[in-house]
């Protein structure tokens, strides 16, 4: 199964749409690192 995860980018605030759930994963840890 193909799960899409969209994230947006704070800094860009593009839509970024992966097909793989370990990008979304990097994705989340990249933005809660530039949040904090």
């Amino acid at each position: 199964k193909s799960i899409v995860a969209c994230v947006y980018s704070s800094r860009k605030w593009k839509k970024e749409c992966r097909s793989k759930k370990r990008v979304f994963q990097q994705w989340s840890l990249k933005i809660k690192l530039s949040e904090s």
